[in-house]
């Protein structure tokens, strides 16, 4: 089994050091396959096939029948609903990882600020990491938020099918 403590450590500083994302400053770049939402719940519905899936400031719900090769949500968290299929990562920062009976994870699943709950049956292949500290009133997943708030200023810009 890997070790992840250095790298998600080493994570959660440098976006608790990141400088605010100022509107012009924060482009999301997105392909044919992507579905990215920000401030809202995404999504993904049984039939559908999608390259990578990410949620700013919202949550990713995964449902059963649906086939995510990614799975990210930032300021949220990500929900595999039974019969739910993530090829490679579920990583949520800021919230949980929940693998319900009978969803699968191809390699790990991540908590930065939050943890991963795995239901008996669930599947995930990889590492399972979840790291949430609590100190006085505050928590990772409280400051990561905090560092996290100008998300919304982000742009989403669509790459057509042929890269441009």
């Amino acid at each position: 089994m890997r070790s992840f403590a250095v790298p998600v450590v080493l994570a959660a500083t440098v976006l608790l050091a990141a400088p605010s994302a100022r509107a012009g400053d924060c482009h999301v770049e997105v392909g044919p396959d992507d579905r990215v939402t920000k401030g809202e719940t995404l999504v993904i519905h049984s039939g559908e096939r999608v390259e990578n899936a990410v949620s700013l400031h919202g949550d990713l719900v995964v449902e059963g029948g649906a086939v995510v090769e990614k799975a990210v949500a930032v300021g949220g968290s990500v929900t595999l609903r039974s019969g739910a299929e993530v090829k490679h990562d579920a990583v949520s920062v800021g919230g949980d990882v929940v693998v319900e009976t009978g969803a699968r994870v191809g390699k790990d699943a991540v908590s930065l600020g939050g943890q991963v709950r795995e239901a008996k049956g669930a599947r995930i292949r990889g590492s399972v990491v979840g790291l949430a500290l609590q100190g006085g009133k505050s928590s990772l997943a409280k400051e990561i938020l905090k560092g996290i708030a100008d998300l919304d200023g982000c742009s989403v810009i669509q790459k057509g099918a042929t890269g441009g």
